[in-house]
């Protein structure tokens, strides 16, 4: 996976793609942010001091029956101009400009999986015919 994907599938600038898992019918994609994407979220200033990480898991949109989730470690950085200790505000604003879809998402819980698997089979018929 690219991140090109990361932007055009799930709407996530600023991040790079880790690695994928798969385990009890669940995929976890793990991201990482930019190292040149911080910046306070207060002031705006560039002199940073890293508090640590808090690693969180948000839960997207299904692919097929897989229960899709992203893995993202949140940093926690402390402003020396303005002396705030703050979570990236870019991930907040991206989650926030997100959030109807992702709250429509809850109140109807519509997925195009079972349309993708029925056009899947159609097409792998279709391949396997060729000839007959």
């Amino acid at each position: 996976m690219s991140t090109s994907l990361l932007y055009h599938g799930f709407g996530i600038q600023g991040y790079h793609y880790v690695r994928t898992t798969c385990n009890d019918g669940q995929v976890i994609f793990s991201i990482k942010p930019a190292p040149f994407s911080l910046c306070c979220p207060i002031c705006g200033g560039k002199d940073l001091k890293h508090r640590g990480t808090i690693t969180r898991m948000f839960k997207t949109v299904p692919i097929g029956a897989k229960a899709v989730f992203i893995q993202l470690p949140v940093q926690r950085v402390q402003c020396l101009c303005c002396n705030a200790i703050r979570q990236l505000k870019k991930f907040a604003n991206t989650l926030a400009s997100h959030a109807f879809g992702i709250l429509n998402h809850y109140d109807y819980p519509i997925s195009t999986g079972p349309l993708e698997v029925t056009n899947n089979k159609i097409k792998t018929l279709q391949r396997q015919a060729y000839g007959f």
